[in-house]
Parts: C-alpha cells; sequence; structure tokens
C-alpha cells in the first residue's frame, strides 16, 4: 500500500494563484462594482453629481482584485457627512452595500 502524503499548505497556495480562482475573483470584482453602481444610482439625491458614478475602478495586486472609487467626494458617499444641517446626509455605503448583496448570492 502506498502512503501519499500532502501538504495542505503548499496545495492551498496553487489552488489560490490559479488561473481559474483569479478569474472567478475578477468577475466577482466586477460584480461588486455593478452592483455598487446600481446601490448609488437607486438611492443618490444628487443626480448632477455623475462623476461619483463614473469613477469606480477595479484592478488587480497580487493574488487580490481591488474595488474602489476615485472621486473626491467617495468617503463621503460610502460614510456620509453633515455640516450642521446645511449639505445633505450622504452615506449611501454603495461598496458595502454591494459586498453584501453579492456576498449573500455565494
Amino acid at each position: 500500500m502506498a502512503r501519499v502524503s500532502l501538504n495542505n499548505d503548499a496545495l492551498a497556495a496553487i489552488a489560490e494563484r490559479s488561473d481559474g480562482s483569479m478569474k472567478e475573483l475578477r468577475k466577482v470584482a466586477f460584480e461588486i462594482k455593478r452592483s455598487a453602481l446600481e446601490v448609488y444610482l437607486s438611492q443618490r439625491v444628487m443626480p448632477d453629481h455623475n462623476t461619483y458614478a463614473k469613477s469606480f475602478e477595479v484592478y488587480r495586486s497580487g493574488n487580490s482584485y481591488i474595488i474602489t472609487n476615485t472621486d473626491n467626494t467617495a468617503f463621503w458617499v460610502e460614510f456620509g457627512a453633515h455640516a450642521g444641517g446645511k449639505t445633505a446626509v450622504l452615506g449611501y455605503a454603495p461598496l458595502r452595500t454591494a459586498v453584501d448583496i453579492i456576498s449573500s448570492y455565494q
């Protein structure tokens, strides 16, 4: 009888870096981007602010994909802002909501 010894860490590293895994990660990243845009467009109260909607980006970094928005207002759109009742309270949280939506499908 033959005995086989497997290195689980090495196997996991190979699977993580495989072309198939990276293609699947890319696919999910673009699904999150698409969902974040839908969330933003459905909730926004400032229809004239289109630069945010056009500023979503997906890029690869090592064995990961990063989804971000490069617009100057991205922080305020994601986390909210209120200046003494004189500005809109944003905080639509499109990226956080999109991650919740897409992860619920998995």
